[in-house]
């Protein structure tokens, strides 16, 4: 065959015909993820996840897209002294106010004695006579002491911030890294219809990937994921591996199925699923199963509780608590972990949420 001709039919073959490999197909993903990101600065995502709604907010830093806290966005948007303090001039201040507090409340304490006040008056003044709502008082050191509690709660919140920040640089190399691991691995399986879409599976199997983590080692063994063969975005993967805490090893399984890819209205390029479901088996210690039999037999009691309520209140309970209810209930029945996260709202390259925005959601 001339050189020409074959050099056409090759250009002219569709793009799956050319990655048969499943390192090929990973690095078509990761040129397909930083594509459909690149147009987007900013992104404010509502979801609906067991019953609550959730805000998040990312802004863009190099390649990536950064998840903002809630408590840095509504600090931006009031500013004060504390937002350019770092954690260590917060205590400090906190300390000092706290050191200068006793002072304070004796010397207000003297002023209402030397004013000539009768009684025990100066003693209700002061903080220790309710403890649990210190936000009550009127006395100047127990104020002082109040506003020490919150300078310390917002040196807690800026470590915390900073902490997720490096966790997020460490998630990110951690990411590339595994990229890097399993490309090796990975092999072309096939290729399908799922729920009416054109997908191209790969896998990997005799994996002995280790993360690490406070809550135990998870050893990674078998991988297989699903690629729309049109944008190359994961539409589905399942981890399977042995999760190991302590002296205690078992069985464990990851999934999560992304479904109904729809375009932002503000960024037509970018697709994000708007319902994903996510599912873990073998995740549950025995402590936590037994919990769980316990957790059953109580559900069998809200139902027949239920039944004795007006239909209005069994709406109303069943809007409020339903989801919470029937993920106990599947797990309950050996169905592990299910969570469901629909989105209701989706905003690009847009300002940050205001904050009654924040206020209206449970996060």
């Amino acid at each position: 065959m001339p050189r020409k001709i074959l050099i056409t039919i090759i250009l002219a073959l569709p793009a799956t015909a050319l990655a048969q490999t499943g390192a090929e197909i990973i690095d078509r993903m990761v040129e397909a993820e930083a594509a459909n990101i690149a147009g987007v600065n900013s992104l404010y995502i509502r979801t609906r996840t067991l019953g609550h709604i959730i805000p998040e907010y990312y802004e863009r830093d190099g390649d990536y897209l950064r998840p903002i806290p809630m408590a840095e966005i509504l600090e931006r948007q009031q500013p004060n002294d504390m937002a350019a303090a770092t954690p260590e001039d917060l205590e400090r201040a906190a300390m000092e106010l706290r050191m200068q507090s006793g002072a304070a409340d004796a010397a207000f304490r003297d002023e209402i004695a030397k004013s000539g006040v009768a009684g025990n008056m100066g003693g209700l003044v002061s903080v220790a006579q309710n403890p649990e709502k210190p936000w009550l008082t009127t006395s100047p050191g127990g104020m002082m002491n109040l506003y020490a509690t919150m300078l310390e709660g917002g040196a807690a919140s800026k470590r915390q911030s900073a902490r997720e920040e490096a966790a997020f640089q460490g998630e990110m190399a951690a990411n590339s890294e595994m990229i890097d691991r399993l490309k090796s691995e990975m092999r072309l399986i096939g290729r399908h219809k799922m729920d009416g879409v054109d997908v191209i599976e790969i896998g990997a199997d005799g994996l002995n990937v280790v993360q690490e983590s406070p809550d135990g080692d998870f050893r990674m063994e078998q991988v297989r994921i699903l690629v729309d063969a049109e944008r190359y975005l994961t539409v589905q993967f399942k981890i399977t591996g042995t999760l190991t805490q302590g002296k205690e090893s078992r069985p464990m399984t990851i999934e999560r199925i992304d479904s109904r890819f729809l375009p932002a209205e503000d960024c037509p390029n970018f697709y994000k699923p708007v319902r994903s479901v996510m599912r873990m088996g073998g995740a549950l210690t025995p402590e936590q199963q037994a919990q769980l039999a316990e957790a059953q037999a109580q559900l069998a009691d809200l139902d027949r509780q239920l039944a004795s309520m007006p239909p209005a209140q069994q709406e109303m309970v069943k809007n409020m608590m339903g989801p919470q209810l029937a993920m106990i209930e599947n797990m309950a029945q050996g169905g592990g972990v299910e969570i469901v996260s629909d989105i209701v709202e989706l905003r690009c390259n847009q300002p940050p949420p205001t904050a009654e925005e924040i206020a209206g959601s449970i996060y």
